[in-house]
């Protein structure tokens, strides 16, 4: 963890976020989604897409889709450099506020700062997905989170 970033502000994706989202996107996952795959997120309703800034600068986004009342968060990326500094909480915390319903991710699970943070922010574990993820191939854990109630 390194500190704290200046205020975190946290919006709507927009156009002009679709390269920074997509260079993140692939920096940090082994089957990365395309820029038109995000493109196409803005411009469904049943998706969201928000990105994090501090002092201006881009430090990361989080998709989501929701059907009905449940919203299943499928990705937060913040860029090595800044992680531990706040970009990923304010974005779940966002999305939290945006959607109300019951929100689902899945994380790695070794990935013990991100359980974490979920688990500050009143995701509860909830299950297992074997070998959900690829590159390498390991376990999610599965997590819930009543949007009305996360701190």
């Amino acid at each position: 963890g390194g500190r704290r970033m200046t205020a975190v502000t946290v919006r709507a994706a927009r156009a002009d976020d679709i390269p920074a989202v997509a260079a993140l996107e692939k920096l940090c996952f082994s089957h990365p989604r395309s820029a038109d795959d995000f493109a196409q997120m803005c411009a469904d309703p049943a998706r969201t897409l928000l990105v994090a800034e501090a002092d201006g600068a881009f430090c990361g986004y989080i998709a989501a889709y929701t059907v009905l009342d449940e919203t299943d968060i499928t990705t937060v990326a913040v860029p090595p450099a800044l992680r531990g500094r706040g970009a990923g909480r304010a974005l779940v915390r966002a999305l939290l506020d945006k959607v109300g319903g019951t929100v689902y991710l899945e994380v790695r699970k070794s990935n013990t700062p991100a359980r974490a943070l979920y688990a500050a922010l009143g995701f509860a574990e909830c299950g297992t997905r074997k070998n959900y993820y690829e590159s390498p191939r390991e376990d999610a854990v599965l997590c819930r989170c009543d949007a009305a109630k996360h701190v």
